[in-house]
């Protein structure tokens, strides 16, 4: 997803939720404001009550996780997946013949699609960050409201997560290969309608956060 034009079904069925959670965030932050100004100023609300009609919602967004816990006992188990990582083990262990890698004229490096890889124990992570910033940031706001009388600030935030660094699809095989002492067989097919040349999260919201 670029510019916020993405280029496929999966992407904009995204961007579609995210639209959801900013319109239904505004509309009952805003219903509440309006409930809050239109208060007794001799009237002040309990804990309980100040919670009613607040909205608050994060979207993370983040490409090509991989990886499994470290125990081993929790994974991705699905063979339908097409992740990278997931196809390089399948044909690891004999399950595809080959690896075929769409596309060897991008402009990239070694002349093969550049993505930003994130692994799924730093995801689990990540979601428990964003649910305890959404957690003190409704503590700040209520806090806020309580004093000025000003309703809920911030409703909706959206945050990257990635590494900020690329790898070439050619360069992950290679490091596989190098790393487990193995021969993975490849071949190049023809682009993919809809592939981009290079994907990489712009982190810098979230690290600064």
């Amino acid at each position: 997803m670029t510019g916020l034009n993405p280029n496929n079904s999966y992407g904009k069925s995204k961007l579609t939720v995210e639209g959801l959670l900013e319109e239904v965030s505004k509309s009952i932050n805003h219903n509440r404001k309006i409930n809050e100004r239109s208060r007794p100023e001799n009237v002040e609300m309990n804990q309980n009550q100040n919670q009613q009609g607040i909205f608050k919602a994060i979207s993370l967004r983040y490409f090509n996780p991989v990886g499994c816990h470290e125990s081993g006992l929790i994974g991705d188990c699905s063979y339908q997946d097409q992740n990278l990582f997931k196809i390089i083990e399948r044909v690891s262990t004999g399950d595809l013949q080959d690896i075929t890698i769409f596309g060897k004229d991008y402009n990239t490096r070694d002349k093969t699609p550049i993505r930003d890889f994130i692994h799924v124990c730093d995801i689990s992570e990540g979601h428990v960050m964003a649910l305890n910033y959404l957690i003190k940031s409704t503590e700040m706001d209520m806090s806020k409201s309580n004093m000025e009388n000003q309703g809920v600030a911030s409703t909706y935030e959206v945050f990257n997560m990635g590494t900020e660094k690329g790898y070439t699809v050619l360069e992950v095989i290679n490091s596989y290969m190098k790393a487990n002492n193995i021969k993975i067989p490849f071949k190049f097919g023809e682009r993919r309608e809809g592939d981009l040349e290079e994907l990489v999260s712009d982190s810098t919201k979230i690290l600064n956060t």
